[in-house]
């Protein structure tokens, strides 16, 4: 059910539609944080409204398992309201703030992904392939200037990486 929280800015509502694996951290201060502990990466929904109960933002976050990252706190009340699988959600392209890296050594190609932005979280898609036959897709949300070995195959085998989509979160 609907567990509220006070703070000085207003109240923090968990409304329990994701089984109770996404939650709001660091509660009585100016920099609430959002956790995810599902198991698995996810695309988690937030919504806030101002005094009158009046929508103030929507938004869409992306979140690996284990990791915790500030959201703003636009309005009174803040609620997560829905949990889903990791998806292409929200407005911001983020591909032009990813730079992908490709090196090989000793005949093993490996790819680094970057999120260049300073200050939004950046998830992303790819497909991996080898030659023309997928292998698998790839995802991921990045922390601001976060950069992680992202891929890797051996060269003899013709690997491959597509964008399908990146999207950057909201404060």
């Amino acid at each position: 059910m609907s567990e509220s929280y006070k703070n000085h800015a207003g109240i923090l509502n968990k409304i329990d539609l994701g089984g109770g694996c996404a939650d709001f951290t660091n509660l009585g201060t100016n920099n609430p944080k959002l956790f995810n502990k599902c198991g698995r990466q996810k695309t988690i929904k937030v919504v806030n409204w101002d005094k009158n109960g009046n929508p103030v933002a929507t938004r869409w976050f992306h979140l690996e398992d284990g990791r915790e990252r500030p959201v703003a706190f636009p309005g009174f009340q803040m609620a997560i309201s829905e949990v889903r699988e990791f998806e292409d959600k929200g407005d911001d392209d983020g591909s032009a703030l990813i730079s992908l890296t490709k090196q090989t050594h000793s005949g093993y190609v490996v790819w680094d992904i970057e999120n260049r932005s300073p200050d939004r979280w950046n998830a992303i898609s790819y497909s991996a392939f080898y030659g023309t036959r997928k292998f698998m897709d790839v995802t991921y949300a990045l922390a601001p200037t976060e950069r992680i070995n992202f891929w890797g195959a051996f060269e003899d085998e013709n690997p491959l990486m597509y964008l399908n989509w990146s999207r950057l979160d909201p404060y």
